[in-house]
């Protein structure tokens, strides 16, 4: 029995790492059950961006016809995992004569939510719903997508399917529909990078109908859109921006850079009343000073919350922002901060070191690292990214070209020398901070290190005063028992043996 369960899942598993559909051989089949068990999710289809989420219930488009004194609903399923379902309505507007492929099925309360219990399979729903009046909106459920919408026989071109999920049945009165407003509220963001960029983010409070909205004049002149950010569907050509919007309150953004440098910014046109503009200066690029506009206090503006740290100017209209450049670059930079990790590979003959060293930190000053003789550099990456090994300065000292602040680098080298001095730190440039760590190959051992603060693990660190005064006695009584040279001969012995691996110390 173990032998064929283990032979099952084993089968089982190669069946879900395969694009294949192998068929499961007869004599396992009556194990299908046991084996899925609480497992039937990972079976079920998955979302087209995301293959850990699994939807196991499909439905079809929902058919929903308004009477003035009924309504009828009707609706495919198909169901890969037993659950429940969701039907449109609520605990006012209960669906009856709920049917399943022809037959009732009782109708449940879940959260207070009209439900259904299906089992996997294909199905068709149907119900009825019994009002004095068609009521003005009816709960659908999150699951549905598509909607048809007949009132009174007469088919809806576009069904109005708002925020909360409530699906509007009675179309607004004229005095309805002479209050859809709209509020819009502008703040852009200038990033003073190269090139310059900069983010548009639009408040919109909307009332009324769900309508398509045209709003022009949201870039700024001379800006090319790079990403745009929205709640709503939006299209964005020729500098519009067209809105499907629907009653709420929304946010849109829209990342643009300058086409090409700029020393001001307008005439603004500012269609939507006055704007604020928030400042985030790149200082080590360089360094300027706004006019042409009024400074106000960040906190006391509706700017976005994280907007809230940079300057914050008022926008009027036919108003004109101005860059007073003070300084450009970073005349004296930060120094650098690197730190080094060195890790070293001594070889069988002790001819040489192998070398690996990792060098991270922040670089503002110097963008060329090369290694000191006798050093030989073998290869250098960048970010996981193999770089170019070039000759530096008049010494002709290999190193590598760097074009980043933020430094993650790599690099293997050799170290051929028969003397048991190796520089530290083998680089042409000063760290922060230094460590190391030395591998030895079979047969050899570190007795001492120096110019390290501290250096864990050698022969002469492993005594202690103890340990002195123990190899001493068992010296001292040696030389008492026989003479002075089987003294010396132990004393020896013991010095050499002492810290190795077995000896037995406590025997002693």
């Amino acid at each position: 029995m173990k032998i064929l369960l283990t032979i099952f899942l084993s089968l089982m598993i190669a069946m879900s790492a395969s694009a294949e559909n192998k068929p499961i051989p007869p004599q396992l089949e009556t194990w299908k059950s046991w084996v899925l068990n609480g497992l039937d999710e990972q079976l079920c289809p998955t979302t087209y961006n995301n293959g850990g989420l699994y939807r196991c219930n499909w439905s079809s488009r929902l058919k929903l016809s308004a009477e003035p004194k009924q309504g009828a609903f009707e609706q495919q399923w198909l169901i890969h995992v037993k659950g429940w379902v969701a039907l449109p309505g609520s605990a006012e507007i209960w669906p009856l004569q709920v049917k399943v492929n022809g037959e009732d099925t009782p109708v449940m309360s879940r959260n207070n939510t009209p439900s259904i219990y299906l089992l996997p399979g294909e199905y068709r729903v149907t119900g009825v719903f019994e009002w004095n009046d068609i009521p003005e909106m009816m709960r659908i459920p999150p699951s549905v997508g598509l909607v048809t919408l007949s009132i009174n026989g007469r088919i809806t071109d576009s069904p109005v399917l708002d925020k909360q999920g409530q699906l509007w049945l009675q179309k607004r009165s004229q005095s309805a529909k002479q209050e859809d407003m709209q509020e819009v509220a502008v703040y852009r963001l200038i990033t003073d990078q190269i090139p310059m960029e900069i983010t548009t983010h639009l408040q919109l409070n909307i009332s009324g109908q769900a309508r398509e909205i045209r709003l022009s004049g949201v870039l700024l002149k001379g800006t090319v859109p790079m990403r745009l950010e929205s709640q709503l569907p939006v299209r964005l050509g020729h500098g519009d921006l067209q809105i499907q919007a629907r009653p709420g309150q929304w946010n849109i953004r829209i990342a643009a850079r300058l086409e090409e440098p700029a020393a001001k910014i307008g005439p603004v046109s500012a269609v939507f009343g006055d704007e604020i503009w928030s400042f985030k200066s790149q200082n080590h690029l360089r360094m300027v000073e706004i006019e042409g506009v009024t400074p106000i206090e960040p906190k006391q503006t509706d700017n976005p919350s994280d907007w809230k740290e940079f300057p914050a100017y008022v926008v009027k209209a036919d108003s004109t922002l101005q860059f007073k450049e003070l300084r450009r670059g970073d005349p004296d930079p930060a120094p650098d901060r690197l730190s080094l990790q060195r890790t070293f590979w001594l070889d069988f003959d002790g001819q040489g070191f192998t070398i690996q060293d990792k060098i991270y930190g922040t670089m503002s000053r110097q963008w060329y690292l090369a290694m000191n003789q006798p050093g030989l550099l073998g290869r250098v990456s960048v970010d996981s990214a193999d770089q170019l090994i070039t000759m530096y300065g008049d010494d002709k000292k290999a190193g590598v070209q760097l074009r980043r602040g933020q430094l993650d680098l790599m690099a293997d080298s050799r170290f051929e020398a028969s003397s048991r001095s190796i520089p530290a730190v083998g680089w042409d440039h000063d760290f922060q901070s230094l460590s190391g760590k030395l591998n030895l190959p079979p047969g050899w051992r570190l007795l001492a290190a120096q110019g390290a603060d501290i250096v864990p693990g050698t022969w002469f660190q492993r005594w202690t005063l103890l340990d002195f005064f123990m190899v001493l006695i068992i010296g001292l009584g040696a030389s008492k028992l026989r003479d002075k040279r089987w003294g010396i001969l132990a004393l020896i012995t013991m010095i050499l043996i002492y810290h190795e691996i077995g000896a037995p110390r406590f025997v002693w």
